[in-house]
């Protein structure tokens, strides 16, 4: 095994490249997507999960996953409508019942 193991309900996300670090129960609850994924994910594994999808609108997803607010960058209409559909696909009801408001 490695010699520095990652704590138990961290996981470690490679998101188009770029490394996120979040807790299983973070992911889970904001996402039927992660939810599903993680059902079946060995957590004793080294590798990070690869997300193919857009690293800076997931940074924005899990900043929403983390605090329950969503702050979108409104000159970024280009990053919003990345935000909105990687939360679609991620099955993040919550937020996009929010956007809709």
């Amino acid at each position: 095994g490695s010699v520095a193991a990652r704590p138990l309900g961290r996981v470690v996300l490679d998101v188009g490249g770029r490394r996120f670090v979040s807790s299983r129960s973070t992911l889970e609850a904001a996402s039927r997507y992660f939810s599903s994924l993680l059902e079946r994910w060995d957590e004793c594994a080294d590798e990070p999960l690869f997300i193919d999808s857009d690293a800076d609108a997931f940074e924005e997803i899990l900043s929403y996953m983390r605090s329950g607010v969503l702050l979108l960058p409104q000159h970024d209409e280009r990053l919003c409508a990345r935000v909105l559909l990687q939360a679609e696909y991620l099955g993040m009801e919550a937020l996009l019942v929010e956007v809709k408001a």
